[in-house]
């Protein structure tokens, strides 16, 4: 079987904890011992930083003070391995950022767009402008009867 990845490892771990009672606690050792039999290689020889890194996310109770790794799964490891895991979690990150991506590759192509139309929106601004100075002179002109003269 194909190595295991990090989190396929941390969501191995979380089902096996999900699936026992909630009220013991787990020897890591045995952890080890029963996940290996179960995907038929060592894959979980880094166990004890394996559950270091669930306890601190606060997945799962850790105790070390007798010098061994006993863990027991809490609420929330048990709700986040129901909802997905990891693997799920890192599926919709990738989702997102493929998301994102696109966006951005939209958000590119609307700037050029934009900065292609910048020349003809500056004419047209500045023709506008000189239009509108013309106006305002030749209505001043007008009133003070200096040109077009009209009697």
């Amino acid at each position: 079987m194909d190595e295991l990845t990090n989190f396929e490892k941390l969501d191995a771990i979380l089902k096996y904890l999900d699936g026992r009672p909630k009220s013991v606690e787990y020897d890591a050792e045995e952890i080890r011992n029963d996940l290996d039999k179960q995907y038929k290689a060592q894959h979980f020889p880094e166990i004890g930083d394996l559950l270091i890194f669930l306890d601190k996310e606060g997945m799962i109770f850790l105790d070390t003070s007798s010098g061994k790794f006993m863990s027991r799964i809490i609420t929330p490891g048990s709700l986040f391995i129901n909802a997905g895991g990891y693997v799920t979690q890192e599926i919709k990150r990738g989702e997102l950022e493929k998301l994102n991506k696109e966006k951005l590759m939209v958000d590119i192509s609307n700037a050029e767009k934009v900065y292609k139309s910048y020349g003809a929106t500056r004419v047209v601004a500045w023709l506008s402008l000189i239009v509108s100075v013309a106006a305002i002179i030749l209505r001043v002109l007008e009133s003070n009867h200096i040109w077009p003269f009209r009697k």
